[in-house]
C-alpha cells in the first residue's frame, strides 16, 4: 500500500493506532501540509515501511523508537523534531536520509556508517527549525538564533562505498 497526499492543506495529528491499522504500508508521502504533533509509537509496527517522507510540517518530539527500522528513504525535514538524532534508522539497507531544518541536538555519531547502502545524507542545519530557535527582536528585523551540533563529522562517513551526496552546512560541527 502506498500513501501519497503531498502539497495539500491537510491539518492535524497522526492517528495513534496507524501502525496497527496499516501494517503493509510501504511508502508514506504526507510532505507539505500542516500536519503536526509528534509521531506514534505505532509507527515502528511498520515492518514493511520503505519510504517515509514528512518534510515541511510542524511535528515535533523525540523520536525514541517510533519509526521503523527496515526503511530505505526517510525524509524529516523542516519539522521540529529535537533530541538526537534517531540513530536506529540508519541500518545497512537505508539508501536516503534528510533531516535538515528541525531541533536536533547532540552530534553525528559512528553509529550513522552503519548505513552502508547511503545515497544521500541530508543534515543541512539539523538544529536550525524556527520552531526551536530563540527569537531576538531589534528594531528593524528579527533574528533566529539556532542550536548547533556538537563534535566533528565522524571520518567514517567519507568511506561509505554509496554515498554520492553528503550535505552538512549550517551545524556548526568541525
Amino acid at each position: 500500500m502506498e500513501i501519497f497526499i503531498n502539497n495539500n492543506s491537510m491539518h492535524g495529528t497522526i492517528p495513534d493506532c496507524i501502525g496497527d491499522s496499516l501494517g503493509d504500508l510501504k511508502t508514506a508521502d504526507l510532505s507539505n501540509n500542516y500536519f503536526s504533533g509528534t509521531i506514534p509509537q505505532s509507527f515502528s509496527k511498520l515492518t514493511s515501511m520503505q519510504t517515509l517522507i514528512l518534510t515541511d510540517n510542524v511535528f515535533y518530539g523525540r523520536l525514541d523508537d517510533d519509526l521503523p527500522t527496515n526503511i530505505i528513504t526517510l525524509d524529516l525535514s523542516s519539522n521540529g523534531f529535537s533530541g538526537p538524532l534517531p540513530y536506529y534508522v540508519f541500518t545497512p539497507q537505508l539508501s536516503t536520509f534528510a533531516a535538515s531544518d528541525n531541533c536536533f541536538t547532540g552530534s553525528i555519531g559512528e553509529s550513522i556508517c552503519d548505513a552502508t547502502d547511503l545515497f544521500a545524507l541530508v543534515l543541512t542545519g539539523i538544529g536550525s527549525s524556527r520552531i526551536c530557535s530563540d527569537v531576538v527582536f531589534d528594531i528593524s528585523h528579527k533574528v533566529y538564533y539556532s542550536t548547533y551540533l556538537e563534535g566533528d563529522i565522524p571520518s567514517c562517513i567519507f568511506n561509505l562505498p554509496t554515498l554520492r551526496s553528503l550535505y552538512l552546512t549550517g551545524n556548526g560541527i568541525s
